[in-house]
């Protein structure tokens, strides 16, 4: 159980490509909790919006994409470690598989 819920024992050091995508996608997430805390999102539309507010980070020269969904849980951790720090609450947990509807 614990596995899943404390990222670092994925992602033990944080880069500085985690902390760049992180502060892309933290205010989404903040955004989606103020309107409605039930309320959630998919990686996918987690990425969507990401690419529509930073499109020059997320297209190389060629328009190959560079973030996937697994890697956006790798950023999702870096927002949790965050939160939990300073005692926020986790809005990292706002982002859910579109099949299952689960974390």
């Amino acid at each position: 159980m614990s596995e899943q819920i404390y990222p670092e024992l994925h992602f033990p050091n944080i880069t500085e490509l985690d902390l760049r995508l992180a502060s892309y996608y933290f205010p989404i997430l903040t955004e989606i909790a103020k309107r409605k805390p039930s309320q959630t999102i998919t990686y996918g539309d987690l990425l969507r919006e990401a690419r529509q507010r930073h499109p020059e980070y997320f297209h190389d020269e060629e328009g190959k994409q560079r973030e996937s969904d697994y890697s956006t849980g790798r950023r999702l951790g870096t927002i949790w470690r965050f939160t939990e720090k300073y005692g926020y609450p986790i809005i990292s947990t706002l982002v859910v598989n579109a099949t299952t509807g689960e974390l």
